[in-house]
């Protein structure tokens, strides 16, 4: 993992979920708490700045009790990157336009770790599940290294986590191509609409995905239905699961389950960390989980606190904040294409999906978060009325 504390006791834990910063800094916040009640001196080594900000938080409470090393300093920085570019995932000369255009979007430098997320957002090959050279190690650095051989881009600062930004050069080629899908003016549906002509119902993906909302359609309910069967149980042994628990049990058990009872093309490897992000996102969002005293989030103070129950309707609340991002996002919701947004949803569009789809929609007409303007939807301002006229 990566990650230990007390320079007394040194502990290793295996966390489910380790490639995701939240839990981790969850099971090490558990550690260090521990440690301190029992009066401990506590030192935590991590690479992560999340597990940094919790432990400088941490030494408000406890001044000279808890202190951070980061494990940087301990690994080498010139590491070569051994990992050759293979033309049959992608021609390097595209490779090379689509890194500059994610930087042209982004308009700043951006931290190489950050890099996945604005190119999946730019094209979905770069998904870590869509090819295995992909999801290889150094895929990142070995991208980086021809955008600079393209003269595109440039690197500022040391390795592990020096930041990318674009050239001149870089500027102006996607200027001169007009490459729509790059230009920062325009939203993300028209880029998608504009560079890839995609269907609405991609174009829908393309954004939810931007903003890291999955929507991972073909595991999503599956989660939603294991947490309800944790909590079940939970009535029965008295044992109340804690907001992390849920989420990570609840993933745990459907990674668990046979693939093909999740997927159309089984076998091909799943992101399951990022879909426990995106879960713990959605509760943030919407804060449908129940403790004793009232609804709890995935936050660090809050994280630890039994989970009892869960608000009426809440797999369609949740649902209804994807919606909501889309329509934050510009994203066109009208009558004639619930079919294209049932297929982005919940990956189908047959009369189930459309069902539930009008199920999540009329919910969000009716707690007055959108209205209705001439067969389409649009975020609620203030001094508007929703109007209730979708039908199933």
């Amino acid at each position: 993992m990566g990650e230990f504390s007390s320079m007394y006791d040194v502990e290793h834990n295996e966390v489910a979920g380790w490639e995701n910063d939240a839990f981790v800094s969850a099971d090490i916040y558990n550690s260090v708490q521990a440690g301190l009640a029992v009066g401990e001196i506590v030192d935590v080594f991590s690479f992560r700045p999340p597990v940094k900000a919790m432990v400088d938080a941490a030494a408000l409470t406890y001044p000279g009790k808890v202190s951070y090393e980061t494990l940087h300093k301990y690994t080498s920085k010139s590491r070569p990157d051994s990992l050759q570019w293979d033309d049959g995932f992608m021609p390097q000369k595209e490779a090379a336009r689509h890194l500059a255009a994610a930087l042209y979007r982004a308009g700043k430098p951006v931290r190489k770790t950050d890099l996945r997320t604005l190119l999946e957002a730019q094209d979905h090959r770069f998904e870590k599940g869509h090819h295995d050279f992909a999801a290889g190690n150094g895929f990142i650095s070995c991208l980086v290294t021809v955008g600079e051989n393209s003269g595109l881009v440039r690197v500022v600062g040391e390795n592990p986590n020096p930041s990318i930004e674009l050239t001149q050069q870089g500027m102006e080629l996607v200027r001169a191509e007009d490459m729509a899908g790059f230009h920062s003016s325009l939203s993300y549906l028209e880029c998608a609409r504009e560079a890839r002509h995609q269907r609405l119902s991609d174009e829908y993906i393309t954004i939810l995905r931007s903003g890291n909302l999955g929507p991972f359609q073909q595991v999503r309910r599956a989660v939603y239905e294991a947490m309800e069967a944790i909590l079940a149980e939970a009535e029965i042994t008295g044992r109340k699961p804690a907001v992390y628990e849920l989420i990570l049990k609840a993933v745990t058990h459907v990674r668990e389950m046979p693939s093909e009872e999740l997927f159309k093309s089984p076998g091909r490897p799943y992101p399951w960390a990022k879909v426990a992000s995106f879960i713990a996102a959605l509760v943030n969002r919407r804060p449908v989980l129940l403790s004793d005293e009232g609804p709890v989030r995935y936050k660090f103070r809050e994280m630890n606190k039994p989970v009892c129950s869960l608000e009426n309707e809440w797999q369609l609340k949740l649902d209804g904040e994807l919606i909501l991002y889309l329509l934050d996002n510009n994203a066109p919701i009208v009558e004639t294409e619930l079919g294209d947004l049932s297929g982005a949803l919940y990956n189908s569009r047959n009369e189930e999906a459309q069902k539930r789809t009008i199920e999540v929609l009329n919910l969000l007409l009716e707690e007055g978060k959108v209205v209705e303007d001439a067969g389409r939807l649009k975020p609620r301002g203030d001094g508007e009325d929703a109007v209730l006229t979708l039908e199933g």
